[in-house]
């Protein structure tokens, strides 16, 4: 799986809000890291992704109308 490969499918999936989620470009160990919460796990990342969409009860209640944008990909000196 190629660098340009995954930005396709990062681009496909923030155009979508992951829907569907393309799980097999994902570790199982997938970590998710910000300042309000952090969890590690595909399902979990999942879960919490369905959520902030909109597609969970939970979601559906605190979010109306969400949207997600990419902005850029940035690939690091040290190979990410």
């Amino acid at each position: 799986m190629g660098i340009q490969e995954l930005e396709r499918c990062l681009f496909r999936e923030y155009s979508t809000f992951f829907s569907p989620m393309e799980k097999a470009y994902y570790s199982n160990h997938v970590k998710f890291v910000d300042p309000m919460t952090s969890f590690v796990g595909i399902e979990n990342y999942e879960k919490n992704v369905d959520m902030l969409a909109g597609r969970t009860l939970l979601g559906s209640i605190l979010f109306k109308d969400p949207s997600i944008a990419l902005h850029t990909i940035e690939r690091l000196d040290d190979g990410r």
